[in-house]
C-alpha cells in the first residue's frame, strides 16, 4: 500500500502473488482466488514439523500473524505493517496466501517436507531466500496478469513485466516483453528478454525508460 500511495497506479494491481487484483483507487478487490479449506491442514503440519518457522496469513486487507520469528519481525518492521495475531484456528475471513518465514539455510529442508505429502489444491513457491509461500493451485502472477490485460483491453504484445525471483517466472512468461533486474538469479535472467539495473537502483524506472526510448 505505501508504494501504491507513492506511485498512484492508474490501474488495478496484481497482489498476493496473483491471488488478487486490487484497485487502490476504489479500495476494492476486483478479482480474487482464495485458498481452499484444506490450507489449514497443510499449515498445521508445517508448524508442527518446524517450530522455528514464522507464519503470516494474508486475509484481504490485513495480515494475521500465526507465529513470530526473527524473519517475521523484520518483515513487519520493514513494511510498517499493522497486523492481528493469534492461532491458525482463529484466522478470519478469506485466506489468500500464507507466508512461511524461514531461517537462512533451511529452505531446502522445508521444501522437501512439503513435497512429502499430497497437496493438489495448493502450490508452494519460494519468493525470496527466506520466504516460502502457499497459494491456491493454478493461481500465480501470470494468470492474474492475463486477467488484468483482459480487463484493461491491452494486447499481449504491448505488455511488459519485470520480476526478480522465482515467484515471478509465470509473470515473465505471460508478458509480451519480460525483464529482470541485475540482482535476479542467473537462471531467471536466461528466461527474460531484458536485464536492467539492480532493484535498489530503480528497476521499474529503468524499464519505463527503456519502453520510452524504444517506442516507435
Amino acid at each position: 500500500r505505501r508504494y501504491a500511495e507513492e506511485t498512484r497506479p492508474n490501474a488495478p494491481c496484481v497482489v498476493l502473488n496473483g491471488a488478487v487484483l486490487y484497485d487502490y483507487e476504489t479500495e476494492k478487490i476486483i478479482w480474487d482466488h482464495p485458498l481452499p479449506d484444506t490450507s489449514s491442514v497443510y499449515l498445521d503440519r508445517i508448524l508442527e514439523r518446524f517450530p522455528n518457522i514464522g507464519m503470516e496469513v494474508f486475509i484481504g486487507h490485513s495480515i494475521h500473524i500465526v507465529r513470530y520469528n526473527s524473519v517475521v519481525r523484520a518483515h513487519i518492521e520493514h513494511e510498517s505493517l499493522t497486523v492481528s495475531e493469534g492461532p491458525l484456528s482463529g484466522v478470519p475471513g478469506k485466506w489468500y496466501k500464507a507466508l512461511m518465514a524461514i531461517e537462512p539455510g533451511q529452505m531446502a529442508e522445508v521444501q522437501a517436507f512439503v513435497n512429502s505429502f499430497p497437496h493438489e489444491d495448493v502450490r508452494f513457491v519460494a519468493s525470496s531466500p527466506t520466504y516460502f509461500e502457499m497459494l491456491p493451485a493454478g493461481v500465480d502472477k501470470g494468470t492474474a496478469f492475463a486477467e488484468l490485460l483482459r480487463i484493461l483491453g491491452i494486447r499481449w504484445e504491448d505488455s511488459y513485466a519485470v520480476g526478480d525471483y522465482y515467484n515471478d517466472l509465470e509473470l515473465l512468461a505471460a508478458a509480451g516483453t519480460s525483464a529482470v533486474p541485475a540482482n535476479a538469479p542467473d537462471d531467471l535472467k536466461r528466461q527474460a528478454a531484458l536485464t536492467l539495473c539492480h532493484c535498489d537502483d530503480g528497476v521499474v524506472a529503468d524499464l519505463v525508460e527503456h519502453i520510452e526510448a524504444n517506442r516507435g
